[in-house]
C-alpha cells in the first residue's frame, strides 16, 4: 500500500499538534516543578522532557534506517494504526525505557529540553515532507507492543509519544506535593 498524500498530512498534522502540546504542558514551570518527583521509581517532568526529546532523534534513526534494511513483514499480525495511537493513549499500559532513551540529566532545564525537542520534532517534520519512498512497505518490531509496525506507524508513535508523556507529566503536577 502505497504512501498517500493523505496520510502524509495526518502524520504532518498530528506531529505538529502533539508537539504544541507537549510543549504548552511544560511551559512557565518552576525550577522546583520541574525537578519534582513524586517517587524516587518515578520520572520529573524534567526528566520526561528529556526522554522526548532523545527518543525523537532515536525514532527518526531507527525509521531512516529501517527503510534501507528492514523487509515487508506479515500485514496479517500487524496492528492497525488506530490500535497503535491506542496504546500509546492507554496510561494503564507501562512500560520500560531502553537505557540510551532514560534521561541522563541533560537538559537540565525547560528552555534546553524544550529547544532539543522543537530541533528534534523539526527535523523529523522536514524529513516527512520529502520523503517518497513507501513507509507501509517496511516494518520492524516495536518491544513494548510486541508487534511489527510500519514506518508509517512508527511515525504516529512519534506524535503519540510525547502526548503520553505530557499525560504523564499532568499525573506529576497532580501529585499532592508537587510544588505550588
Amino acid at each position: 500500500m502505497p504512501f498517500k498524500p493523505e496520510e502524509r498530512e495526518f502524520a504532518l498534522n498530528h506531529l505538529n499538534r502533539t508537539a504544541a502540546a507537549f510543549l504548552e504542558t511544560i511551559a512557565g514551570l518552576t525550577e522546583a516543578q520541574w525537578n519534582f518527583k513524586p517517587a524516587p521509581d518515578r520520572w520529573s517532568v524534567g526528566e520526561c522532557a528529556e526522554h522526548v526529546a532523545i527518543t525523537e532523534a532515536a525514532l527518526l534513526r531507527l525509521i531512516e534506517r529501517a527503510l534501507g534494511t528492514s523487509a515487508p513483514g506479515d500485514p496479517a499480525a500487524a496492528l492497525t494504526d488506530a490500535q497503535v495511537l491506542g496504546a500509546y493513549a492507554n496510561r494503564n499500559f507501562k512500560a520500560t525505557a531502553p537505557e540510551r532513551i532514560r534521561p541522563a540529566g541533560k537538559p537540565a532545564t525547560h528552555k534546553s529540553a524544550a529547544k532539543a525537542f522543537q530541533r528534534n520534532r523539526e527535523r523529523t517534520l522536514e524529513w516527512l515532507e520529502g520523503i517518497q519512498a513507501d513507509l507501509h512497505a517496511h516494518r520492524f518490531p516495536h518491544p513494548a507492543l510486541g508487534a511489527e509496525l510500519d514506518a508509517y506507524q512508527w511515525l504516529l508513535v512519534m506524535g503519540a509519544h510525547p502526548e503520553r508523556h505530557a499525560a504523564q507529566i499532568r499525573e506529576v503536577m497532580a501529585h499532592p506535593d508537587f510544588p505550588r
